[in-house]
């Protein structure tokens, strides 16, 4: 697959062995492939040795483990090994999936051990959060926004230029994805089942939004979220974060 994306044109190819869904860990996938580091060594060996002279680069996004943070030796004992672009480390075990707090002391020895580039993913939602981490890790370079990205689109302005989102910003953030979906033959069900999806995440900007919110997730048609959502929009104030689930 590498060698047909480098044929398209592209540069640079990521592995992805952070995934902690139960379906894709079942299939020895994702992070469920954190469980096998023998068989890792030889699928990486087989990788580079067959990407060697095409000029793709390869990075990994790991987990530091399937069940115990302690596996987290081995693997960087393996990555070291290869010639990586980059490792983005989220510091959970599979079995923490999203809850717990990340192993940050798990984490700084990875950065000390790390023969690659690191880039760090887990829990920055906030301009607090990304300061007080790169407060610790001056070092690391770059972060991975994930579900703090989805329920604050204006999140990386405002850790950059000190900018937060407004409501009327969110509002349209929210109004051009909804439209978009409705463009599309997804369907009523199914473009509601996804808007509702972002709210999960969204809903947390709005401590006081918990009525509105809460008729936005009961709406079983389009003219009651479409309401739902606009009576949000102008009854409620930003004021929340996301703190994740």
């Amino acid at each position: 697959m590498a060698e047909k994306m480098a044929n398209f044109g592209y540069k640079e190819v990521n592995i992805n062995l952070g995934c902690p869904s139960r379906t894709v860990v079942t299939k020895k996938k994702g992070s469920g492939f954190l469980a096998y580091p023998d068989e890792l060594d030889a699928f990486l060996d087989v990788i580079f040795n067959g990407l060697e002279g095409t000029g793709m680069k390869l990075s990994i996004k790991t987990r530091i483990g399937r069940d115990h943070t302690e596996e987290a030796a081995r693997l960087m004992e393996i990555y070291n090994q290869y010639p990586l672009h980059e490792l983005i480390v989220h510091p959970r075990v599979q079995k923490d999936f999203y809850k717990n707090d990340p192993h940050m002391d798990v984490f700084e020895m990875v950065v000390q051990a790390s023969k690659h580039p690191i880039c760090y993913n887990g829990n920055l939602f906030t301009l607090e959060d990304y300061e007080q981490f790169t407060a610790r890790f001056p070092q690391i370079q770059a972060v991975m926004l994930g579900r703090g990205l989805i329920a604050n689109p204006g999140l990386v302005r405002h850790i950059k230029e000190q900018r937060p989102i407004t409501r009327e910003e969110l509002q349209k953030y929210h109004d051009t994805i909804y439209r978009a979906y409705n463009s599309t033959t997804l369907g009523e069900v199914n473009t509601l089942y996804r808007m509702k999806e972002i709210w999960a995440y969204m809903g947390q900007m709005f401590p006081e939004g918990e009525r509105p919110i809460k008729k936005i997730r009961k709406a079983k048609h389009d003219a009651e979220y479409e309401i739902a959502a606009r009576n949000l929009f102008a009854a409620c104030e930003l004021g929340g974060a996301y703190r994740g689930h």
